[in-house]
């Protein structure tokens, strides 16, 4: 992975996004270019000493959605591919209606991903292949488990950095 970022010209504007119900979004890690291992390991380091934001709170993925799209205002606006990335292990109880929220996202040429740890009743990944994901390249990634969720991380951020295999895989 870090080759794959060395070899990306500018390297990989990031940022973390924690939310849950309505009004509960917050900018967790701000914008960080990453350009190499040391640029790789500071943010690692910032996003795992984050601790959880919203407990037992609603899941708002419309208005999760409209504030990653603000985020993308400032330095991030110059990216050349804008990639939003919802991780999440059930639909949305509250807020707005999801799909209009996405489409509308995704027509402006964000890429709008979905990671999906399953079991939960309804199943979420239907649900996030219908009406969280839009824009070009968009894909779910699911993870089988709450223990799973490394490897389906890595999966998902090696197709994001790879449009074109994002494209072989199913």
């Amino acid at each position: 992975m870090r080759q794959l970022i060395e070899w990306l010209p500018g390297g990989l504007m990031v940022t973390v996004t924690q939310w849950g119900g309505a009004g509960q979004q917050r900018q967790a890690i701000g914008w960080q270019r990453i350009k190499g291992k040391a640029g790789i390991v500071e943010f690692v380091e910032a996003f795992t000493k984050q601790t959880r934001g919203y407990w037992m709170a609603d899941t708002a993925v419309s208005e999760a959605l409209i504030h990653a799209d603000q985020m993308f205002n400032g330095d991030a606006a110059l990216c050349r591919r804008k990639v939003i990335d919802v991780s999440g292990d059930g639909i949305a109880n509250a807020g707005a209606a999801v799909a209009p929220v996405a489409f509308a996202i995704g027509s402006k040429g964000v890429t709008i991903n979905g990671l999906v740890i399953t079991g939960a009743k309804p199943n979420p990944v239907p649900y996030f292949e219908k009406q969280v994901i839009g824009g070009p390249f968009a894909f779910v990634e699911v993870a089988n488990s709450y223990a799973d969720y490394p490897r389906a991380m890595k999966r998902k951020l090696l197709r994001e950095l790879t449009p074109a295999y994002s494209m072989l895989v199913d």
